[in-house]
């Protein structure tokens, strides 16, 4: 909540004293946590929506645009911008590093978290008001009065200067309806204008959008298209038409393609560069598809003499080719790795000189570039590829190089990137320009007008290497051009935008009055924005794909993926498409392990594999029947016998379990057994429910001697890894204090199953993880430790992924220190999960701090809100904070049977409340004020058999007949007839 800051609202933390060294840092070890008072008593407080203004509106950039149509963000002043719709795939929100106290830090591959940077303008878009001969921007540069409030997925901006007595707003979004897909993903921004008249005379006033020209800019530069511009009453649209090529082109000269096992007659120094080109096959998996053509690339990371990510980095070379001769007008290559200028680029070297250099783009995907080499035709030249950064993304990938006369190696204009239309329309009468889009209004004093508009992109061609019908979205599927989408927009406008308005007040709730904080609130949803980011899209098959963050890491990543909680309460379909088409479709083995990358990587990750069991669970009780579950039976069965394969008898997992920190790990890995545990616990449900009793036992007998077993891995105040005796020094964090070692419990709530690891212990570890994990400034790892990302500096709090509290030596068996850059981090999907497993086992208070800690951290006045860093830009792993919600309300739920129950946590349950639910087939409130309980419908429907909620219930009355089954007054009301409540219908119960 903007104005209570995590350093000195949460006091100063004591660390254990002693001798420190970057090697065995992890002896730092938070001990007392000393939580002012004023902070706690805020965490429990409904509060006001979060509102911003002065220099902080800077750093705000709240996605407006649809689910999976790219990333359009709405600056905390009103302009909308940066517009990562153009398809171009690159990583990160922003590219670098940053410097932090001086020096040069990785401050996440292509992120912003230390400098939150101002929305991108790449080219002219916005509005001017108009009246008499005076304009002003609608932004902060026209006015010196602006506030910014954002209830996701609505942001309201509120306009106000001395020198006018107009005030305006704002309010600017897509639109967003939970369970409904396909109208959550126009790729649009609807702007709305509220214009007010607060002086004694008469006003004219006239908003103009204006709307560049900016689709198909590499085509037209090449000469390949020309820039089209159509009219019509309402609005504009831009697009680009061919123009006819007479050029007469010579046949291209091959330089190298690196198809062979060696780079001879290339000259090699260092050890980054290998013995040879590097096979396709034998690309480490992690890196996916790095693009091109051939059979053979360069590729320093994965030739790299080292095993782990950072120290494939660490290795530096250079690649001198030998000289040929410049015959063509153009030298074309694809390049990825490191945006390192000078230090991971191919370089041209003409009489001795770099007269040419280009970098890669911070991501492993090679993409075509090509130099103007025309000004040197007739010289002799050769090329050095250059890999001197040990950071991050100290590496380079190169694949084939020629020489050619064509300018580009782009695709024809109908299937590049870029090509495409936007449009500018008004939703009421208008005066248009090639340029602009104008709406008149008269105010009498006192007086109020709204003049809406929207601006709408068709750009299709989505192109990132998964054979799915992915080289166009699936928008173009449903219209034509950009002022189709308009158009579509406005003929459903009341539709769309009242039940968007709907959805915002139902999750929010008034300002005041019950309700959960407001805070809490905007930060379990906040996340739920990633789908409106170029972090995920949705082919023209209706396949849903997904990176882990910005451009970062390939297919939908099943490791990473399984954190996240809110596509699935909002979106379920998404969800149960993606476990059907992907995980149980084109990633699920003949074993029945499921490749975590899907396309990109068929290798199982373990603890993805567990967790994706329990995402299946989860998707079937988000059904609102069972077939799905049926339908898919046979192949989640066989998921399940792949783990138990690995199950050494006793319910623990052994052998090689690749994980989300990018290695295989060996031993007895708490975490990853209790997802094991908990995917036992969630197989045996599914069982039970399509009536394969036989497995149903076997699961059942298992997880039994599993929990049994578990409790050898508690060491009387948390869970660790037991080392495998043939893999003695094999990395983990074996006696350390890891957050997810009970990540399989945090589970076992979010899909109903209760607490399916031993509970005592259980709550003991979280109780452990708070102590030694979660620390008030993490100042004294980040300046210590320079190695690791910067997702928390000094000041900010967070939760360390792994301590060391028994002060081990070599603790984590990592002598060279390679992975300690990720035992270093707070990632906020970790921080959730942990926060939402603590709230549903009573330890409200450490949750909730948690969870405030995230959101401090993310505060206007220092970073943008609207963006968890993990990675890569809106990392998909934070979308774990709807779990922590769905703790808070006990929310459980079985769509197929028609049970709800309803548990809000102490001390908020103390109180009148009202929290938003979402179910199979609509959406609602519940709420209670003093005896009188409410379950209100506010979209779609509600079916029942069951509900359950705190108190005894003593009479029901619904806006349907409900046959009640009689009895004494019970927390569990059951109806003998199913039950439904349809929008805008609501039951009442009456508790003792």
């Amino acid at each position: 909540m903007a104005g209570v800051g995590a350093a000195g609202a949460l006091g100063v933390q004591k660390v254990v004293a002693g001798p420190f060294t970057e090697d065995d840092f992890q002896q730092l070890v938070p001990v007392d946590k000393k939580l002012s008072p004023e902070w706690v008593k805020s965490l429990y407080l409904r509060g006001k929506p979060t509102e911003t203004s002065g220099k902080a509106l800077q750093h705000i950039a709240m996605p407006v645009g649809g689910v999976c149509c790219g990333l359009v963000y709405l600056s905390g002043d009103g302009r909308v911008g940066h517009w990562d719709v153009f398809n171009t795939n690159r990583f990160g929100v922003r590219a670098g590093v940053t410097a932090y106290k001086g020096q040069q830090i990785n401050s996440g591959g292509g992120s912003a978290y230390l400098d939150a940077l101002p929305v991108e303008k790449p080219f002219d878009f916005g509005f001017e008001l108009h009246v008499g001969d005076k304009k002003r921007e609608m932004d902060a540069t026209g006015w010196s009065d602006v506030q910014f409030r954002g209830q996701y997925p609505v942001g309201l901006v509120r306009f106000k200067d001395p020198s006018t007595t107009l005030e305006a707003r704002l309010e600017a979004f897509s639109p967003f309806i939970p369970l409904d897909f396909d109208n959550s993903s126009y790729p649009l921004v609807f702007l709305a204008y509220t214009l007010t008249n607060k002086g004694k005379e008469p006003v004219t006033a006239t908003l103009t959008g204006r709307l560049e020209h900016a689709v198909g800019r590499e085509s037209i530069k090449d000469g390949s298209s020309k820039p089209v511009t159509t009219t019509a009453s309402d609005g504009l649209q831009h697009g680009v038409e061919a123009v006819p090529q007479k050029t007469f082109y010579r046949s291209e000269v091959l330089v190298e393609d690196w198809e062979r096992d060696t780079y001879a007659p290339w000259t090699v120094e260092g050890t980054a560069f290998g013995k040879g080109p590097v096979a396709r096959k034998d690309i480490v998996p992690y890196q996916g598809n790095v693009g091109g053509p051939g059979g053979h690339v360069v590729n320093t990371h994965s030739s790299a003499p080292a095993n782990d990510v950072v120290a494939r980095d660490q290795h530096v070379g250079k690649l001198t080719g030998p000289a040929f001769k410049i015959v063509r007008k153009y030298l074309h290559f694809w390049i990825g790795g490191g945006n390192h200028p000078g230090k991971e680029c191919l370089n041209l070297i003409v009489d001795g000189k770099v007269v040419l250099s280009q970098t890669g783009f911070d991501s492993n995907r090679m993409r075509p570039m090509a130099f103007d080499i025309s000004a040197h035709e007739g010289k002799t030249a050769h090329i050095e590829i250059i890999d001197q950064e040990t950071g991050g993304w100290g590496q380079i990938g190169i694949g084939r190089i020629w020489q050619s006369d064509v300018p580009n190696d782009a695709p024809p204009l109908a299937d590049r990137p870029d090509t495409g239309t936007m449009a500018l329309l008004a939703l009421g009468h208008a005066a248009v320009t090639p340029t602009t889009v104008s709406q008149t209004v008269d105010l009498a004093p006192g007086e109020s007008a709204t003049v809406e508009f929207v601006v709408a992109w068709h750009l299709p061609n989505i192109q990132i290497g998964v054979p799915d019908d992915a080289t166009k979205r699936h928008y173009a599927k449903r219209f034509n051009d950009a002022l189709a989408v308009a158009r579509h927009f406005r003929s459903h406008r009341d539709f769309l935008v009242d039940t968007t308005r709907n959805w915002r007040d139902t999750w929010y709730g008034p300002d005041d009055g019950p309700g959960l904080p407001h805070w809490f609130m905007e930060r379990t949803i906040i996340n739920a924005s990633t789908l409106a980011t170029s972090v995920c899209s949705r082919f023209g098959s209706g396949r849903f794909y997904g990176f882990e963050g910005v451009g970062c890491c390939p297919g939908t990543c099943g490791h990473v993926w399984q954190y996240a909680h809110s596509v699935a309460r909002l979106f379920p379909e998404i969800e149960r498409d993606t476990r059907e088409r992907v995980d149980l479709g084109v990633a699920l083995n003949d074993g029945g392990g499921i490749g975590f990358r899907a396309e990109f990587d068929m290798n199982a990750a373990i603890d993805g594999q567990g967790g994706t069991v329990c995402r299946i669970l989860r998707e079937h009780q988000m059904s609102p029947d069972d077939t799905f579950l049926r339908r898919n039976w046979a192949d989640v069965k066989r998921v399940v016998q792949f783990l138990m394969k690995m199950d050494d008898g006793e319910g623990i997992i052994e052998g090689e379990q690749m994980n989300t920190l990018d290695a295989a790990w060996y031993g007895q890995i708490s975490w990853i057994t209790s997802e094991y545990l908990a995917a036992l616990g969630a197989a045996e449900t599914m069982a039970g429910a399509v009536g394969d009793e036989a497995f149903a036992k076997e699961c059942r007998d298992r997880l039994a001697k599993g929990q049994k077993s578990f409790r050898s891995l508690f060491n009387g105040e948390y869970f660790i890894q037991k080392p495998d005796p043939k893999r003695p020094d094999a990395l983990g964090y074996y006696e350390g204090c890891h957050v997810d070692q009970v990540f399989g419990g945090s589970w076992g709530h979010q899909v109903g199953l209760g607490e399916v690891l031993p509970p005592a212990e259980t709550k003991q570890a979280l109780q452990s993880i708070w102590k030694y994990n979660f620390s008030p400034d993490v100042g004294p790892w980040r300046d210590k430790m320079k190695a690791g990302r910067w997702y928390a500096v000094a000041g900010d709090a967070g939760l360390i992924m792994t301590t060391n509290p028994k002060n081990v030596e070599n603790p984590y068996r990592d002598p060279k220190g390679t992975f300690l850059f990720y035992f270093n981090e707070c990632w906020t999907g970790q921080e959730h999960q942990v926060a939402s497993h603590m709230i549903a086992n009573d330890m409200v208070e450490e949750g909730l701090a948690i969870t405030r800690a995230v959101h401090d951290r993310h505060d206007a006045s220092k970073r943008n809100p609207y963006n968890e860093i993990e990675c890569s830009d809106h990392y998909a792993r934070a979308m774990a904070s709807h779990g922590s919600f769905v703790s808070l309300t006990g929310f459980k739920y079985d769509g197929p049977s028609g049970k709800l129950s309803f548990g809000l946590k102490a001390p908020f349950s103390d109180d009148d409340y009202r929290f938003p639910f979402v179910c199979a087939e609509g959406w609602g409130v519940f709420s209670k004020v003093g005896n009188v309980m409410r379950l209100e419908v506010k979209h779609g429907r509600l079916r029942l058999t069951e509900l359950r909620v705190p108190g005894r219930v003593t009479e029901v009355q619904a806006s349907e007949s409900a046959t009640v089954v009689p009895g004494a007054p019970k927390s569990t009301v059951t109806f003998s007839d199913e039950l439904v409540l349809k929008a805008g219908q609501a039951m009442v119960l009456t508790t003792a």
